[in-house]
């Protein structure tokens, strides 16, 4: 999930070189996040938020609770512009989240692709979903 419209569209077409492999589906809202989730929970979910703080706090334990009254197992990796949410929730969220101040852009994206087709938990004939 990305807010930023722009970047929301330069993701989507840097994506489809990986396409074969992994599954993407980039939304640009929350809302429009948790609804895909009726249809199919993914394995990794990565959030770029720039939400007020409160409402990043929200977010952060609502995953938390899905994620530990789910039978699917799911990573998040958080990114947000806010320094100290990671020292405000400590203790209090699943190992699962993880909290960053990185900025989601091609690059990082680039270098996350890269580091998942090389993990060989990763490296099974169904297709993975991010």
């Amino acid at each position: 999930m990305i807010e930023d419209a722009l970047m929301l569209n330069t993701l989507k077409s840097i994506v489809t070189q990986w396409q074969e492999v992994i599954e993407f589906n980039i939304k640009k809202s929350i809302s429009e996040t948790y609804l895909s989730f009726s249809q199919k929970i993914p394995d990794v979910l990565i959030i770029q938020t720039n939400m007020p703080v409160a409402q990043q706090i929200a977010i952060l334990l609502d995953l938390n609770n899905f994620i530990d009254s789910s039978e699917k197992y799911i990573s998040v990796i958080f990114l947000t512009n806010i320094t100290d949410l990671t020292v405000s929730l400590q203790g209090k969220l699943n190992t699962a989240i993880q909290i960053s101040s990185d900025t989601l852009n091609h690059e990082w994206l680039r270098a996350f692709i890269n580091g998942v087709m090389a993990s060989p938990e990763w490296r099974t004939p169904r297709k993975n979903e991010i």
